[in-house]
C-alpha cells in the first residue's frame, strides 16, 4: 500500500494486486477496504472522508491491477489521517514502525 497526504487534505492511495484471482476479486476486496478505513477514521477519530474516484488499472502484460483512491479531507485532519494510513500500512507490513511505511507527506 502506497499513500499520498498533501497539507491541504487530499488523500491518495495505491493498492496493487498480483495473479489471476487477485483480479477476480480486487474490486470487491478493494472497495471492502476503502470502506473500512474511510469507517475507522469517522468511527474512531470523527474525520469525515469524501471519496472523489477510485480507479481500476489492469495491466495488459502481467496479472496485476491496481487500485487509486482518491478522497479528501479538511487540512485541519491531516497529521491524524497520516498517523492513521502510517500506522496501517505498518500494520500491513507486519511491523508498526514507521521505517516500514510506504506513504508519503506531500507538501504544497
Amino acid at each position: 500500500m502506497m499513500w499520498y497526504v498533501t497539507d491541504e487534505g487530499r488523500i491518495e492511495i495505491r493498492l496493487r494486486a498480483e495473479g489471476e484471482e487477485a483480479i477476480k476479486v480486487a474490486r470487491v476486496k478493494a472497495q471492502t477496504f476503502i470502506a473500512n478505513i474511510v469507517g475507522d477514521l469517522s468511527d474512531n477519530l470523527g474525520i469525515d472522508v469524501i471519496t472523489d474516484e477510485m480507479r481500476y488499472s489492469v495491466s495488459k502484460v502481467r496479472p496485476e491491477v491496481t487500485i487509486i483512491w482518491r478522497a479528501r479531507t479538511v487540512p485541519s485532519t491531516v497529521p491524524a489521517v497520516r498517523e492513521y494510513l502510517a500506522k496501517l500500512g505498518g500494520s500491513l507490513d507486519g511491523d508498526t514502525g514507521p521505517e516500514t511505511v510506504e506513504g508519503t507527506v506531500i507538501p504544497e
